[in-house]
């Protein structure tokens, strides 16, 4: 197997589809809140996972989701910091009313984050 064909199959010069999965694994990574400890790892994590996935139709699929579920999360992963238990214990016994507040309490500019990230 070629390694060339495995990293950038087509015409995209390869630099830019670097310098692209780069810039989309650093803004999804800060805008879920791993900021704290090892974010360079989680940067470089996504970053290998979003070069390998645009090979065929599944991994670019599974890729899609995952980045779909981060632009659900951005907004408030950017506010209050990484995903943990509580917050999912939270989400499950709110309702419509509290979540409308805590939509309320986010600025808007992290709501345009999570949008970038849907866009790319």
């Amino acid at each position: 197997m070629n390694i060339r064909k495995l990293f950038c199959p087509g015409n995209t010069p390869r630099i830019l589809l670097f310098l692209f999965f780069f810039v989309v694994s650093v803004i999804t990574t800060i805008a879920c809140g791993y900021t704290e400890k090892n974010a360079t790892g989680n940067v470089l994590l996504l970053f290998l996972l979003l070069l390998l996935a645009h090979r065929n139709t599944l991994t670019s699929t599974t890729a899609l989701l995952f980045l779909f579920c981060c632009t659900l999360y951005a907004p408030a992963g950017m506010t209050y910091g990484k995903i943990n238990n509580s917050f999912i214990v939270a989400l499950l016994q709110t309702t419509t009313d509290e979540a409308a507040e805590f939509s309320g309490m986010i600025p808007v500019y992290h709501f345009l984050v999570s949008a970038a990230i849907l866009v790319f």
